[in-house]
């Protein structure tokens, strides 16, 4: 029987519920709200929730957060309502141990590297999280920069099967070469900011609707 996959998409860095509601009507399976001071994306708790108590059933909401504790990350994950943590900050398996001992939340674990590869894949399938998202290693940045991971050709088909169930690719997605990678790699998901933004922090409606129509390959 034909292997069924289709790629999900979330849009990250999302900030209005004019945006957040474009997004899930062309078909965003997870929206990410960054708490982080220092992004140009980041949204208050507060604003968090007024946007997530309006969205309809069936879409994730992941909370990117880079900085913060244990105990402020479950501050925020119970006043927000969000049911999905990223970490994005660099922290050890140690304090990514302990956050899933102490939250009853999936847990998105982001690596930055140069490009993915077997060797990267199978550390990856150890991290004691629900998927592993790659974005591109850019020095001072937690994501958001719209520079491209790239995949090299020693992928094994057990490494390919990983990627399609629990890997999810960031760094420079954008209408022009999300296609390729779907069809590529076919990873579980998708997730891009900068690549629907018309500047640094600001979505634009019209990036979106082009984005999901590359996506379905119109």
């Amino acid at each position: 029987m034909e292997k069924c996959h289709k790629t999900r998409v979330k849009i990250c860095g999302i900030r209005n519920k004019e945006i957040a509601r474009k997004a899930v009507d062309c078909g965003a399976s997870a929206l990410g709200f960054v708490f982080y001071d220092k992004s140009p994306r980041n949204i208050t708790p507060g604003d968090a929730r007024a946007i997530i108590s309006e969205l309809p059933p069936f879409v994730s909401t992941v909370g990117v957060f880079v900085e913060q504790g244990i105990q402020k990350i479950i501050e925020i994950v119970k006043e927000t309502g969000i049911d999905t943590v990223q970490l994005a900050g660099g922290q050890g398996m140690d304090f990514l141990e302990i956050l899933k001992s102490r939250l009853d939340t999936p847990i998105i674990y982001v690596n930055q590297v140069q490009e993915i590869s077997h060797n990267i894949i199978q550390s990856a399938k150890f991290y004691p999280s629900q998927a592993v998202l790659f974005d591109k290693m850019v020095a001072g940045e937690w994501g958001g920069t719209g520079e491209r991971v790239m995949v090299k050709n020693d992928l094994t088909p057990e490494d390919r099967e990983f990627i399609s169930r629990r890997v999810v690719i960031a760094g420079g997605v954008n209408s022009a070469n999300v296609r390729e990678i779907i069809d590529s790699i076919a990873p579980f998901a998708v997730d891009l900011s900068s690549g629907v933004e018309r500047e640094r922090g600001v979505k634009d409606p019209a990036l979106i609707e082009a984005f999901f129509r590359a996506v379905e390959g119109r």
